[in-house]
């Protein structure tokens, strides 16, 4: 919640956010202005005290918002909460809460400059032809959002004003001493215990359970032996993958595809560089030409560039640059890469930033893929190209041989399919096809569950598609206690076992409590005692459980104190807790406790911020159309 509000305020600027998840996804994809936005006109979606949030902003809102979702992996873009009238509350929500900042900030005299503004705009990337700001890109990027440039300029302006309130709160944020020492405190205090285990082993072969127990217990929680409804169809798939496998390719059009490729195959040169950097100073001359000397002289490049090259950034590294990009550096340093061979070094190479000595380290020619290496994906490519043009002439055919027919035989032994059948799954969840919500909607339609016809011709991707036809259906239902009784049995005896070893367990802590010895008692029954001195949060000696339960417990003044937890293999472990000893900076290292600090403060400006937004939000006139 922290770090979401923080985000909310603080954020990254309107051009960052409309870059990323508006202008970017439409440029690619396609996308209009009018697939999302609709007409801007029209009554407004809110208001909060006087700042109108449009309806063309909330579509632009919501469009972004099922973006980042769909962007997640594993998400069904058919899912509920991915349609426009879910994510309309929250979105709206959302924006209201921004609005209701900005509205704050901007009574408070927050502002940003007409020249800062447009510095931001001319900076933007986006809007850049040839490196340059170009007005027809930037016009027309802004009309695909039904951004005018005034109406992207007030954009920009709020969301930079929000970023500096956020800002301003976080650098007035301070922890106090006490707070760091409380925190300190308790993150490294260490505790002493002790524990006496029972065993479950110790009262389970005494446990037997009743046919009344169990016949009592099923009628009492039948509820929760119910089996979910669920649903297996039989169906056929067209797809272009399953065709291609059945067609063969005349090997003399593969190896004419493979001399097209090589015909139009471009070689490209790899170039790992290092330099010596020289500075423009007096006496350069004398320098450049005793550098030059020594390169001649085949004196060690490395140590060259540690004695004179100016380059601090890859001073220490031999001078290595890494590989080089092409048009990332001065023309006349990349011409002379181009003309060494590798481990040549260059002659003077004079550039804005001073004269260079360029050593190529490594050079890597791509040469084509021999046929052995293509032949076999430029079939494949081939197989399925032609498969794609099967696949769309049977996709309707399909449809034909499926519609009112009582089966799903003839059309399989037409097309060459093979009628297959699903596992049961549910109408929220399934395997195989039947992940695909779809295809789960259409096998549970009254068409196919109800009235037992084969569905539509279903599309689960761009060249495979399916028809369904229900196989077996299964209501939901409560299972007979024969189905479940093993488990019911099972529930019983662990609860007998439980109970038995906290009259144990309750017994040992009141004979703790009376004063006898921990050690003692154990060992007279044939219990395990263990004793933890100054154990930290983070041992493990002691079993997680233990530990989890020893620095839970409270301690009373000059006595112990005394409580019992499960372990993990279902016996009781009884635990007196005995000393609590707190933590002190002096256990910690300079750079912990520095971070600490740093994480301490972050967690009160979180706090703070989230104090703030509340509180504007609260008293903020909203008003939701």
């Amino acid at each position: 919640m922290l770090q979401k509000v923080r985000e909310s305020m603080k954020g990254t600027f309107v051009a960052t956010i409309v870059f990323l998840f508006f202008i970017v996804p439409l440029i690619l994809t396609g996308v209009d202005g009018g697939s999302f936005l609709g007409s801007a006109v029209g009554t407004d979606a809110a208001s909060v005290e006087g700042k109108a949030i449009s309806n063309a902003e909330l579509r632009r809102a919501i469009y972004m918002r099922k973006q980042r979702l769909l962007d997640q992996q594993g998400v069904d873009p058919n899912a509920e909460y991915l349609k426009d009238e879910n994510l309309r509350g929250p979105v709206l929500e959302s924006l209201t809460r921004r609005a209701a900042l900005i509205v704050s900030a901007e009574k408070g005299g927050m502002g940003v400059s007409e020249q800062a503004l447009d510095q931001q705009i001319r900076e933007r990337p986006e809007f850049q032809l040839d490196g340059k700001f170009d007005a027809q890109t930037y016009r027309r990027l802004l009309s695909n959002l039904a951004f005018t440039p005034a109406s992207y300029k007030a954009a920009l302006s709020e969301d930079i004003i929000l970023g500096q309130h956020a800002q301003a709160i976080e650098l007035s944020t301070f922890s106090t001493e006490e707070e760091l020492n409380d925190l300190v405190s308790l993150i490294h205090q260490k505790r002493s215990f002790f524990t006496i285990k029972v065993p479950k082993t110790l009262v389970e072969k005494d446990v037997k359970v009743s046919d009344d127990e169990i016949n009592t217990y099923y009628e009492e929680n039948k509820n929760t032996f119910v089996e979910d409804e669920s649903l297996s169809v039989s169906y056929v798939e067209l797809s272009a993958a399953n065709i291609a496998q059945t067609i063969d390719i005349d090997p003399q059009a593969v190896k004419q595809q493979y001399e097209a490729e090589l015909a139009d195959f471009k070689k490209t040169q790899q170039y790992e560089i290092a330099h010596i950097l020289l500075e423009e100073k007096d006496g350069q001359q004398a320098l450049v030409d005793e550098v030059s000397q020594k390169i001649k002289d085949g004196d060690d490049f490395a140590e060259l560039v540690s004695k004179y090259s100016d380059d601090s950034g890859s001073k220490d590294s031999g001078g290595n640059l890494g590989v080089m990009i092409a048009d990332t550096f001065p023309e006349a340093f990349e011409n002379a890469v181009y003309s060494l061979e590798e481990g040549q070094v260059s002659a003077p190479v004079v550039t804005e930033a001073g004269t260079h000595f360029i050593k190529v380290i490594a050079k890597k020619v791509t040469e084509p893929p021999t046929f052995d290496e293509r032949k076999e994906a430029i079939a494949d490519a081939m197989k399925l190209a032609e498969a794609e043009e099967i696949y769309a002439q049977n996709l309707d055919r399909l449809g034909e041989l499926t519609f009112s027919a009582a089966d799903l035989a003839d059309a399989a032994k037409e097309l060459n399919l093979e009628v297959k059948t699903t596992e049961p799954f549910s109408r929220n969840r399934g395997t195989d096809i039947a992940i695909n919500s779809n295809v789960r909607d259409a096998a549970y339609s009254e068409e196919v569950l109800s009235n037992g016809y084969n569905s539509s011709v279903l599309e689960i991707s761009n060249t495979a598609s399916v028809v369904l036809r229900k196989a077996v259906h299964k209501p939901e239902r409560i299972k007979g206690l024969d189905e479940v009784k093993e488990v019911v049995t099972q529930n019983l005896t662990n609860k007998k076992i439980d109970e038995a070893l906290s009259e144990i367990s309750s017994n040992l802590k009141d004979k703790l409590v009376a004063g006898e010895s921990a050690e003692q008692l154990a060992k007279a029954d044939e219990y395990e005692y263990k004793a933890f001195d100054k154990s930290e949060r983070s041992s493990s000696e002691a079993g997680f459980q233990a530990v989890n339960k020893a620095f839970s417990m409270s301690l009373a003044e000059g006595s112990a104190s005394y409580d019992h937890v499960v372990d993990r293999d279902g016996g009781h472990i009884v635990l007196g807790l005995t000393e609590i000893i707190p933590g002190h900076r002096s256990d910690m290292k300079d750079q912990q406790f520095q971070g600490l600090t740093a994480q301490l403060n972050g967690q009160n400006a979180n706090f703070e911020t989230s104090s703030y937004e509340s509180q504007v939000v609260a008293e903020a006139d909203i008003d939701i159309h």
